[in-house]
């Protein structure tokens, strides 16, 4: 039986808390290997997602984020669709309301740590107030924001 992935399959870009374990185990009942199933041996990734990623995350090499491809020397507006920023061939990825998305990850943690992470609003809320600071002093978004990048 020929290889699932041989052939130039879709790319599957995992971002984390959105859905993503669901379509790689999805893809993995019907014969297709992405993200967390992508590599054949459990200590080679290199290649096996069909990108690279940038290296120095901590977090599990699937959830890493995507090394863009070089993009030459084009210089110009990002939302100038001329302008080629380094998208990956045939790739897809699972995205969700950012809201949602902190309320899960709270209920996470909160499983996790219950005494760090109390199921109250007040904790919920400090939780927020911490995230969101995070957000608004974090250089790189900064950067993204002004375009100074």
């Amino acid at each position: 039986m020929a290889d699932p992935n041989e052939g130039g399959g879709p790319v599957f870009v995992h971002i984390p808390k959105n859905g993503g374990t669901s379509v790689e185990l999805l893809g993995a009942y019907y014969g297709r290997r992405l993200g967390m199933c992508a590599a054949k041996d459990s200590e080679e990734w290199e290649g096996a997602l069909g990108y690279e990623t940038i290296p120095g995350f901590k977090c599990n090499v699937w959830h890493r984020p995507p090394l863009p491809p070089a993009t030459g020397e084009q210089e110009g507006d990002l939302f100038d669709p001329a302008v080629s920023l380094g998208k990956i061939a045939n790739s897809f990825c699972m995205s969700r309301n950012p809201y949602e998305r902190l309320a899960s990850i709270y209920r996470y943690k909160s499983g996790l740590y219950p005494d760090k992470f109390a199921p109250t609003c007040e904790s919920f809320g400090g939780f927020l107030d911490k995230h969101f600071q995070k957000l608004v002093t974090n250089q790189l978004l900064r950067c993204v924001h002004t375009g100074e990048f």
